[in-house]
């Protein structure tokens, strides 16, 4: 967590001088990005007293307890490291247009009917949903609410739960791999608003039909619409809201998740069905509610995979070195 700490820090001052180079408005963004990062307190308090308490409860099978000492230190550094990292996200995120305008969606939809057919993956989606014993809106928290859990509180969760420094440090570095890779760096060069901004932002009618059906399907009623419309009017309005930015690919919603399901995996062979299932769960609803191009989803599960792979190759030689 002393890592995740010093990089937070070092990515704050990238993410300030990324606003003050491309913004005329100073720093009145990072004023923005800290009272709405507020925000997050309340549920990063919550997930460390659920971790302190476990850590007291299990205290009493633990002789060092220095132990304890040092998991408390370590959720105090993950709770700061973690708010300092996503205001520092959201000011790059919402930095991106400034940068470089969206120029990427019809390459993205070229390739997504390509990839399945010549058919838009969300018509897919939506044709599978409809076969489903169940409305997919009943799982619209599982993208909004508990996606949040390895989004923001896995940290926090390892800091107090898992005593292998090896492992903490691989989830870790993927973690940071899918925000600052995924969500900045490859975000920027194939910058694209997808879907269900596409002709709100280049015009036409290329994706009537799905504004059409998120309508008529209520999903344009639920939260998830309401956050759709708030994002975009913030987009276009310049504003600065913690959470706020616009951009498609990759999938970071998609990215978190397969470093969630990593965990599980690396934890207990037992967990990675639940952790394959949230997978294809996320993956689905990206495109159902038009938030994402397939491709965003797949591109994302491979960068995650093939690092976590990479990571996992050197620790197991450094481990063998040792022996």
């Amino acid at each position: 967590m002393k890592f995740f700490l010093r990089f937070s820090l070092g990515y704050f001052c990238i993410a300030l001088l990324i606003i003050l180079s491309t913004r005329s408005t100073g720093l009145e963004p990072l004023y923005s990005a800290l009272r709405q990062g507020v925000l997050l307190t309340p549920g990063l308090a919550k997930a460390i007293g659920v971790a302190v308490a476990l850590v007291l409860a299990f205290s009493m099978f633990i002789q060092d307890r220095n132990q304890i000492r040092e998991t408390l230190t370590l959720l105090t550094f993950a709770a700061v490291a973690t708010i300092m990292f996503h205001v520092s996200f959201t000011l790059v995120k919402t930095s991106l247009p400034y940068i470089l305008p969206f120029f990427a969606d019809p390459f993205w939809a070229g390739i997504d009917e390509a990839l399945h057919g010549g058919t838009a993956p969300w018509i897919l989606a939506h044709e599978i949903a409809a076969l489903l014993p169940f409305d997919m809106k009943e799982a619209f928290p599982f993208y909004l609410e508990y996606w949040t859990i390895p989004a923001v509180y896995l940290p926090a969760l390892m800091a107090a739960l898992d005593r292998d420094q090896v492992r903490i440090h691989r989830i870790m570095t993927l973690y940071l791999i899918v925000w600052v890779l995924l969500g900045n760096i490859m975000a920027l060069a194939g910058m694209s608003a997808g879907p269900v901004y596409y002709d709100r932002l280049l015009g036409g009618e290329t994706f009537s039909n799905l504004s059409h059906t998120l309508a008529t399907s209520g999903i344009s009623d639920t939260l998830i619409g309401y956050i759709q419309d708030g994002l975009w009017q913030l987009y276009v309005e310049n504003e600065q809201v913690f959470g706020a930015g616009i951009s498609a690919f990759p999938s970071v919603h998609v990215g978190i998740i397969m470093v969630g399901a990593i965990y599980l995996w690396e934890r207990s062979r037992l967990l990675l069905p639940i952790g394959l299932a949230y997978v294809v769960l996320i993956l689905f609803l990206s495109v159902y509610t038009g938030y994402h191009y397939a491709i965003d989803g797949y591109v994302s599960i491979l960068v995650v995979f093939l690092a976590w792979q990479f990571l996992l190759r050197r620790d197991r030689r450094a481990e063998s070195k040792q022996c």
